[in-house]
Formats: C-alpha cells, structure tokens, sequence
C-alpha cells in the first residue's frame, strides 16, 4: 500500500479491497491489502513516516538528535533541570561520579568548565571549577574543590576549598576549618599586610654554652621584603660550626668563626616551608643556604676574646649583661668633634645606650654627642657640669650610631675628666626597612 508524499504522508489502500455486499471477497481483496499492513507494522519506519528507522532506543534517541547518555553532546540552547518537590531535601541533583576501583590521591574527580572564544577565534577556557582527591582512605577522606582562572593566557588554580581557604603559592597548605591561608592581602587595592612586623623571635645566650650558641625564640615574623610571613620554632643554633637544618645545628652560613659581629637570621624555604635561623657577618644575609629564599634580621650579636658576649633582650632593646663593662672612652682635656668606636653591633645602625659621666672642678664642660652618620650637623645630646656645682655629673644618654658602630663626640671646658660606658643598644631588627 503506497504512502502519499509530504506533508501527510498517508496510506492509499488498492481499488479491489473494497467489498459489496451480497458479493464474494476474492483473495486479492483480502489477502493482499492484509499482508501489506502486516509488513508495514512489522518494519521499522522512516523518521519522515513517524518512526526513527532504528530497532534500539539509543539509536533511535541518535537518530532523532538527542542528548544520549554514552556520547558526547553538544547542547546549542540553555538546560534547565527542574525537579517538582515541596520537601525540606535538597534538589535537584547534579552527580559527578568518578566511578574508579583504585582511587589514589591528587585523582580529579571533575570538572565544570567555562570556555570563549578570544579575539583570534580560538577556543579558550577562562576559568574552571573543579575536585580532587586528597586522601582516599576509607572512613578518613579528604576531599577538596580547587578555583581555575586564565591570566595573561595561562590557566591556573587561584585557590583551594578544604577544610579551609588557602592559596596554592601559601606556605603550609590547608589551614583548617575557618581558617584563610594567603600570603598577603589588600584594603581598598593597598597591601594591609604589616610591613616589618615581628613577634617574639627574640635571641639570647645558650645557658650550656654561652661561648658559642644562640637560642632562637619561638614567634613570627615578616621577612625582609614583607611577601613571606614566618612562624619560627625555637631553636638552638652553633656560631661555631658550618649551617646545618634543625636545633642544636651549625647555624654558620659561610666562613670560619671569628671575633667581629653576627647577624642573626631567621630563614625559610618557600618550597617546603621549612623555617630555620644562623648566623652572618653579610647584614642581608648573602651567605644563607641557596634554598632559603626569605629571611628576617632578629638581632646582632658581638664575638670578642673568643667568645659571644653576654647580652640580654627585651623587645628591641640590648644590654650588655656585665657589672664592670670596659670604658669606650676614659680620657681629659678638650675634644674635637670626631668618631668614637662604641660597643656595638656594626653593620647596621642603632640607637646606642650610653651611660657618661663628666667631673669638673673649676670651669664649665660639655660633652657633646652627634649622630655618627651626620658628621656635619645632625642631632645631638649635650651632657653640662657647671663650675659652680664643683662636682660631677652621670645621665642616660641615646644616640644613633653608623653602620661602623661610631657616633662623633666632641668635648669642651677644662680642666674635667670624662668616661663613657656602653650599657646597650636599641635595635628595630629590620621593622622599619
């Protein structure tokens, strides 16, 4: 039985199917157009007849254009997925199974991509969010999402989602639960990082071998550039021998110990972050292990006669830990302004804690105390014992020293005598540059 063309596509049935009453059916009227329906219903039909011209429901499904569950599709319109359900549950559901039978750490479990076209017409994935795999061991799992962008054509994970917020480039990883972990962040567009801060990381001389050693206190602090921020442990570090990693190590970057001034310096590695300290005579610490990229400046210490001097620190201040300590300058008579060599660390400047003492017993004397790095002016401190009071006067005196340990002193009126003792120094280890 022959269809009609579009758009009905019908069947026509033959002239002779048609019977009269009172007549005889033939065969032909009977059988044939019986036989024709029976192969037509037994024959899988034209997509153009209504049917999809295949015997199986996924090809039929490929056949007529639709999204199939075992082939890659390519939807040109929005998707909705709508789920009718007046319940507190959630839905509904989109399941990215990764259905694998040796799950291993590091594996991706999925990932929602979104990609654009550039200027050139390539294709270009601009930003990406995916899963991973951090520990697969059954009943302890560890799972994390991780944050894709594109910048300056290059596709990489800005951040981690785990049991807290961190930053791939952050030391130590994962923080843990309500915890951020980034190297820096910004306030209206400005760094809100505080620039040289510092806490604890304070050094003081090893109670079993005060010659040699220096404990490193516990604390944290910005390194010299204020990118890295670093928790130190305390440690125990040797001046006497070559730098090694941990406590009760050489702390030594370079060279063979020697009675001049150290530095001391905590250090970390950004690939393992990995925090340790020791010792330089280069204030910028030029001499620390290749792979300890950041360091901080917490302190200085003076080797004399063979040893480490005995000190004591609180906060930024430094004092020599001695009842008698050795004059810096013990003389009479007038002075020109010139440098006089004190006591303490050199290499850097410091606000020096003098302790003079001017006697007199005839005319008036001054001892005048400039900044060693201002030869010219700068300020100063002037220490009087007037003639009248016949005697003898002793006061605190501060002033900042240059990096040769020097401030310039000048000394006037006659007849007198003067001495000047270092008891310490104030040192801001690196917090202000």
């Amino acid at each position: 039985m022959p269809r009609s063309g579009p758009p009905t596509y019908t069947y026509t049935l033959p002239p002779i199917y048609l019977a009269i009453p009172g007549t005889t059916i033939t065969a032909a009227q009977h059988n044939d157009p019986l036989e024709d329906i029976a192969a037509t219903f037994n024959t899988v039909q034209p997509i153009v007849w209504g049917g999809t011209g295949q015997s199986n429901a996924a090809a039929a499904l490929a056949a007529l254009g639709g999204a199939s569950l075992t082939a890659s599709n390519t939807f040109t319109a929005s998707q909705t997925i709508q789920m009718s359900d007046d319940g507190a549950g959630a839905g509904p559901l989109l399941t990215l199974d990764r259905l694998s039978a040796t799950p291993a750490a590091s594996d991706i479990l999925g990932e929602v991509v979104f990609s654009g076209r550039d200027t050139g017409a390539g294709t270009q994935t601009y930003g990406l969010i995916g899963a991973d795999i951090v520990d697969p061991t059954a009943a302890s799992e560890d799972g994390r999402l991780f944050l894709q962008s594109v910048i300056a054509g290059t596709l990489a994970t800005r951040a981690y989602v785990g049991a807290g917020l961190y930053a791939p480039s952050a030391f130590g990883g994962d923080p843990g639960a309500g915890q951020l972990n980034f190297q820096g962040y910004n306030l209206n567009g400005v760094s809100a990082f505080a620039n040289g801060l510092i806490y604890g990381c304070t050094i003081a001389n090893n109670a079993l071998d005060a010659t040699n050693d220096i404990d490193f206190g516990a604390g944290k602090c910005a390194d010299s550039t204020n990118v890295a921020y670093m928790a130190a442990s305390a440690l125990t570090k040797r001046l006497d021998a070559a730098w090694a990693v941990g406590t009760n190590q050489g702390g030594l970057f370079s060279g063979a110990i020697a009675n001049t001034t150290y530095h001391c310096f905590i250090i970390m590695r950004p690939d393992t972050g990995v925090v340790d300290a020791g010792f330089d005579t280069s204030v910028t610490a030029a001499n620390r292990p290749a792979s300890y990229t950041y360091y901080r400046r917490v302190g200085s210490i003076i080797r004399s006669g063979g040893a480490i001097g005995a000190f004591i620190q609180t906060g930024d201040s430094f004092f020599w830990n001695n009842s008698a300590p050795t004059p810096d300058y013990d003389s009479s008579g007038n002075r020109a302004k010139a440098a006089l060599a004190l006591n303490v660390p050199s290499g850097i400047r410091v606000e020096a804690v003098l302790n003079p003492s001017l006697t007199s017993d005839s005319t008036d004397a001054t001892m005048t105390f400039y900044d060693g790095a201002n030869t010219s002016a700068g300020f100063m401190i002037a220490c009087t014992v007037e003639s009248s009071l016949l005697g003898r006067t002793d006061q605190m005196v501060q002033q900042f020293t240059n990096t040769s340990a020097q401030i310039q002193l000048a000394i006037a009126g006659f007849p007198f005598a003067a001495r000047i003792r270092t008891s310490g120094w104030i040192d801001t280890r690196g917090a202000n540059g």
